[in-house]
């Protein structure tokens, strides 16, 4: 039985198909993006109750 494709795996050959103008576009949108939230601010965001509503209908993880 063959292993499930990596993010990795799949992150390289989406970027080994890319023309040279998509993969500069591609690693200017990393550069500029957001950085992450740090905790205090993540627990600031996710403390206030509008934050806390459902966001859609719940889903149950699949276990393999």
């Amino acid at each position: 039985m063959m292993g499930r494709t990596t993010v990795e795996e799949l992150r390289t050959r989406r970027l080994n198909a890319m023309t040279s103008a998509e993969r500069t576009e591609f690693n200017e949108a990393l550069t500029i993006s957001e950085p992450e939230m740090t905790p205090e601010e993540e627990h600031e965001f996710y403390s206030r109750p509008e934050n806390q509503e459902p966001q859609g209908p719940c889903w149950r993880r699949v276990s393999e």
